[in-house]
């Protein structure tokens, strides 16, 4: 990090202290389970997975996707799995979208 400069000096700046402060969350969740969690399968196959889907699906069919797009549509998969897509729709789709803390 003491090579970076400008832009890139706090970019990482702000990637270490997300990680320092949110280091609790980076600890395998089936330790925290105990003997549960010896029964459950790691993540890394899963992550895979969607990760091929999601690229096949925003970058191999002709599509091409902004990422403002992509969190948009992320947002509206989101409120639909939540339950919430209904209420936000009837209420304003477009403020919804832009600012689903708003529900």
């Amino acid at each position: 990090m003491s090579r970076a400069k400008g832009e890139q000096a706090q970019r990482m700046a702000r990637a270490y202290h997300y990680l320092r402060e949110n280091s609790s969350g980076l600890v395998d969740y089936r330790l925290k389970l105990g003997e549960e969690g010896k029964k459950l399968r790691r993540t890394g196959a899963m992550e895979g997975n969607v990760d091929k889907l999601v690229v096949r699906r925003l970058k191999n069919q002709g599509m091409s996707w902004t990422i403002k797009g992509i969190r948009r549509l992320l947002c509206v998969r989101f409120l639909a799995l939540e339950g919430r897509l209904k209420a936000c729709l009837a209420q304003s789709a477009l403020k919804c979208l832009l600012e689903p803390s708003s529900l």
